[in-house]
């Protein structure tokens, strides 16, 4: 596989008529940072592979496999899959097992790749946001995707009770309300 990867960059440039100085001049990354990812080095970002692809005009995506770390039972992204797999009501168990872990750990591998926009806009939303939430929490570097928006079309008070729709208007943290959601200050906190 990485073979395969270094033989199609390599032969983009090739038909491209570009070599790596001129790939230093037109784009942000370092001769270096392209030395290493045409070298195939281990300590390449994902961010630098995808800047790269950019500059040859390559698409690129991300599969995250289960068995790449034992964390990843607990990424945003593989629990966006339990709850499309269990279903719209068991959100609130996997979500807070996930809130859990990265409080626990801090990880930022969990949130590196969002959830899978087939849960719904309105769980997408509420994950991203709690995303978002957790890193202003623990002072942790927040992911691109987390801080885009994903306003709903009507509000969802998470609760669920009306009695409590005026506490949420004024608790829900900023990462909630720009998304149309809206929660109590105690959401993200378990007994």
């Amino acid at each position: 596989m990485k073979y395969q990867f270094l033989h199609l960059l390599n032969s983009t440039l090739i038909k491209k008529g570009l070599s790596q100085r001129h790939l230093e001049k037109i784009g942000p990354l370092s001769r270096t940072a392209i030395r290493r990812i045409l070298n195939a080095q281990e300590n390449v970002t994902l961010k630098s592979i995808d800047e790269f692809a950019q500059m040859l005009d390559l698409q690129t995506s991300t599969i995250i496999h289960p068995a790449m770390d034992a964390n990843s039972d607990f990424s945003i992204i593989a629990t966006s899959w339990k709850i499309q797999k269990d279903g719209f009501s068991s959100w609130k168990i996997h979500l807070m097992d996930f809130v859990d872990e990265f409080r626990a750990s801090v990880d930022p591998r969990l949130i590196l790749l969002p959830p899978t926009k087939q849960i719904g806009p309105r769980l997408f939303s509420l994950l991203s946001s709690t995303v978002y939430q957790l890193c202003c929490m623990t002072n942790s570097p927040a992911p691109d995707w987390c801080m885009k928006k994903y306003t709903l079309d009507k509000p969802w008070f998470v609760a669920g009770v009306e009695s409590l729709k005026a506490y949420a208007l004024l608790e829900s943290p900023l990462p909630f309300r720009q998304n149309n959601i809206f929660v109590l200050n105690n959401f993200l906190e378990r007994i």
